[in-house]
């Protein structure tokens, strides 16, 4: 299986922002780093497309 590299980020964010984001990935069966990173894969998929 090929390793991949990962770098570790942190990112500060309002409140009410985290509270929505956590939410959501409940509802979609995400942890919430996990939702975060889908959300940031969905976002460069579609600016590349643009």
């Amino acid at each position: 299986m090929k390793e991949t590299l990962k770098k570790k980020v942190s990112v500060s964010m309002p409140q009410e922002l985290y509270e929505q984001l956590k939410i959501l990935s409940q509802e979609n069966c995400y942890t919430l780093p996990g939702y975060i990173r889908q959300v940031l894969k969905v976002h460069v998929r579609e600016q590349g497309e643009n």
